[in-house]
């Protein structure tokens, strides 16, 4: 709330000064901001109108943002073919612009739209040049969006091999992801961990030049560093927990997202095994008919 007032005053004086490019700038911030609070339908109107200031001063490329928030918020609202009309052109434009991870996300937001609309092998269609964009480019977040989507819709085709492909990549992708993301904040950690040690070192230092002063005054300074020292480690330890708590909540979240995947990839397998089954079973009883009619027709 105080972030959409804040960016609502830079507007207000925007539009004051005729600054119609930081108009545009600040609509297309108060809309995320909105998108967030879900105010659908004000979003739109900031997304919208940032669109047409952006088009009106020939910056086609600043529109790319705006038109993904047009995009998703026609989703939301149901207006599926005017959400298809917003992705497209955020499509066409980020090609121009070349920002192939945007170019990627409009076809996967695409495919979404007409998996909704019913069209599912357009759905396929649309989703598979995302992903291959995205391995292209290695975009790992984007990878994983597509194949997160690939295998909800392999899943709800009945194409069980498919799904079990893109199942696998997204697990294996996904804890990728998590080791970078341990990894940086762990290199994070010993870096902090050693500026706060040179630091201590000089407090230290001084906390030493200092012992050998008798001026009173100067012993109360020495007090009041000794304290703001105490105080600073205290804080370092605190920071160390939290990051170690965060760490290993995020490493249960994974391992139970892991698990559920698993669960998943179980019940899939099942459900392959029983449809092998139920085909054997089918040739098994055909060529039992087809056995019984030619001994029939030998009689």
């Amino acid at each position: 709330e105080l972030a959409l007032k804040y960016y609502q005053t830079g507007l207000n004086l925007s539009r004051k000064k005729e600054d119609m490019a930081q108009v545009a700038t600040s609509l297309v911030y108060i809309g995320n901001l909105q998108m967030n609070t879900g105010d659908t339908i004000k979003a739109l109107d900031a997304h919208l109108e940032s669109i047409t200031l952006f088009d009106s001063l020939k910056q086609f490329c600043r529109t790319l943002e705006p038109l993904s928030g047009a995009g998703i918020v026609f989703e939301q609202m149901g207006k599926l073919e005017k959400s298809l009309k917003y992705f497209q052109l955020l499509h066409d434009r980020s090609i121009t612009c070349k920002r192939p991870e945007l170019t990627s996300g409009a076809l996967f937001q695409q495919g979404l739209v007409n998996k909704l609309l019913g069209d599912m092998n357009q759905a396929e269609f649309l989703m598979k040049k995302s992903y291959d964009i995205a391995k292209k480019y290695d975009f790992k977040k984007r990878i994983s969006i597509a194949t997160s989507g690939l295998y909800s819709l392999y899943k709800e085709k009945g194409q069980i091999t498919k799904a079990f492909k893109y199942l696998e990549e997204y697990q294996a992708l996904q804890e990728e992801l998590f080791n970078a993301e341990l990894t940086r904040e762990l290199t994070t950690m010993e870096l902090d961990f050693k500026f706060q040690n040179e630091k201590d070192s000089i407090e230290v230092q001084k906390q030493r030049e200092l012992l050998v002063l008798n001026n009173e005054v100067e012993k109360q300074q020495l007090y009041k560093i000794i304290y703001l020292i105490g105080f600073i480690i205290a804080l370092g330890f605190v920071f160390t927990f939290y990051k170690n708590f965060r760490l290993k909540k995020e490493a249960n979240e994974l391992l139970q997202s892991k698990n559920d995947l698993q669960a998943e990839k179980i019940k899939l397998e099942e459900s392959t095994r029983k449809q092998l089954e139920a085909e054997n079973e089918k040739i098994t009883r055909s060529l039992t008919s087809t056995t019984k009619l030619l001994l029939n027709y030998n009689e």
